[in-house]
């Protein structure tokens, strides 16, 4: 059942309208009609089954058939990613992690990238489809890019474990046996721009205690790591209860 977007959603509305651009996908793009049965989520674990009621040109109003709730589970993903210069090559990972249930995204510039401006608007258009194309039922929350060291500054310091990609890093058999990792409640991974990190951003993942973890023998793009570290870190934590 195709899903869609509406972030005013809550648990006790039977009937609601969806105006603007979302009302626009359901029936210019997808072309459903009066009688259809949708899926609407509010981006926050909140999905209704609907049926379309009636359709006005700039909305649609949908009468609620039934409710799913789903929990955010421990521990909570969050990515500092780098804004790398190709835009398409960037959405797809900002896509590919969505698809994957990371919970937070930061981008940041790194000592060695190049400078890009900060799309938010348009990545954030990226999550939405990526959320409603994968079902599922959590929206990102993306942050405004920033500097390594703001991100880092702002890493919780709580009760957490951090990963970053590394060449030269741990393989998955032997962070199965580092076993008070499976404690934390927060989760962060960070993997460097095209041309790795600086000797000084190594350096302080260092200071963190982060974990380097091996991704491959072959050298990755920066999308390309972000996506298999966010893939090998959530298998490794999965039914941790």
């Amino acid at each position: 059942m195709d899903r869609f977007y509406f972030p005013n959603l809550e648990i006790t509305q039977d009937k609601f309208f969806i105006e603007g651009e979302e009302a626009h996908h359901i029936t210019g793009v997808m072309r459903k009609n009066i009688g259809d049965r949708v899926e609407i989520t509010n981006g926050e674990g909140l999905t209704c089954e609907c049926e379309l009621i009636a359709i006005k040109k700039f909305s649609v109003e949908c009468s609620t058939i039934s409710r799913t709730i789903v929990k955010k589970k421990k521990p909570q993903f969050y990515f500092l990613i780098p804004v790398i210069k190709n835009p398409s090559r960037f959405e797809f990972m900002l896509e590919k992690l969505t698809e994957l249930g990371v919970n937070q995204i930061i981008p940041f510039i790194s000592e060695k990238s190049l400078k890009v401006s900060d799309k938010h608007e348009r990545w954030t258009k990226v999550l939405i489809s990526a959320m409603k194309q994968s079902h599922e039922p959590f929206l990102p929350v993306l942050h405004s890019m920033i500097n390594f060291d703001e991100g880092i500054d702002n890493l919780k310091r709580g009760n957490s474990v951090i990963f970053h990609g590394d060449f030269e890093g741990e393989t998955l058999e032997h962070l199965i046996s580092v076993k008070n990792i499976f404690s934390a409640d927060s989760v962060y991974l960070i993997v460097g721009p095209e041309g790795d990190f600086s000797e000084r951003e190594k350096e302080t993942l260092s200071r963190l205690d982060s974990i380097p973890v091996k991704l491959s023998d072959n050298r990755l793009r920066s999308e390309t790591a972000a996506i298999t570290l966010l893939s090998l870190i959530k298998n490794l934590f999965k039914g941790v209860p």
